[in-house]
């Protein structure tokens, strides 16, 4: 007797049947072997992660806790006194206002102590436009200044870099710059 083949209707109906089956099977064991990576395997880099997040969060604690006390002949430059200014040398020339171009010499540090950055040590003063391409605390400041004028400024993170920081410079981070308007220039 011959061998007769199933008809194509029976083995359609199987390979739908099981095949769906073994697809579901390796889908769930996908599944279940990214949850134990993810949960209990290898985590480094949210390790890390969680880890810089906390080593943030500490340095704006810190940051915070460690406001330098405004001297006594500090003026508030914002209403809100989130920036305020030391004269250390008064200037004799014109006052600065928004929009002005200016050259600057500044050296900028935390409230640590720690400088992250000076045009001084570089010996190559900084230009710029009041009020363009700088953290407002900068634009507020040197338009509170003479030509001539060096001073200290206490700025806020709202008028800095914000929560988020940027480079060496921590998220919530107080900034002090000690800045000297060398001249206005012509634009």
């Amino acid at each position: 007797m011959p061998i007769r083949r199933a008809p194509k209707k029976v083995k359609k109906s199987c390979l739908q049947k099981y095949g769906f089956a073994l697809g579901f099977s390796v889908f769930s064991i996908c599944v279940f072997v990214g949850l134990v990576l993810y949960l209990g395997g290898d985590n480094s880099q949210a390790a890390n992660r969680r880890k810089t997040i906390e080593d943030q969060r500490r340095a704006r604690q810190e940051t915070k806790s460690s406001l330098p006390p405004a001297k006594p002949g500090a003026v508030k430059v914002t209403k809100d006194g989130k920036v305020t200014k030391d004269i250390i040398t008064e200037g004799k020339g014109q006052q600065a206002k928004k929009g002005d171009h200016v050259r600057v010499h500044y050296t900028g540090t935390l409230t640590n102590g720690e400088e992250f950055d000076s045009s001084v040590k570089r010996n190559q003063p900084f230009e710029f436009t009041i009020g363009q391409g700088v953290i407002k605390g900068w634009s507020e400041g040197v338009a509170s200044m003479k030509v001539g004028e060096k001073s200290r400024f206490v700025i806020d993170s709202e008028y800095g870099y914000g929560e988020y920081g940027t480079g060496p410079i921590p998220g919530g981070a107080t900034l002090i710059f000690e800045i000297e308007l060398l001249e206005i220039l012509k634009q």
